[in-house]
């Protein structure tokens, strides 16, 4: 069986939290992927993928609302960041 991008995606994205030392055994509950691409033709096109730990599509409010949440992020980074 064919894995989708999206299943490709969350595997990839987990396996790199469950490497990291810091973390105790995360487990992905959802993401939200955004890139930017450029045709032959120079013309720009951006694609959103969401997904939950099953390669599901998030439900549209839970992607809004992970897009507000890393603005806010990216307008005050925490202490951490």
């Amino acid at each position: 069986m064919r894995q989708t991008t999206r299943n490709k995606l969350v595997q990839l994205v987990q396996q790199e939290v469950m490497d990291d030392p810091e973390m105790d055994r995360p487990i992905l509950t959802g993401m939200v992927m955004v890139a930017e691409f450029v045709d032959s033709n120079g013309e720009r096109m951006l694609f959103k993928l969401s997904s939950n730990r099953d390669a599901e599509a998030l439900p549209q409010w839970t992607t809004m609302g992970f897009l507000h949440s890393a603005m806010g992020m990216v307008a005050e980074p925490p202490d951490d960041f």
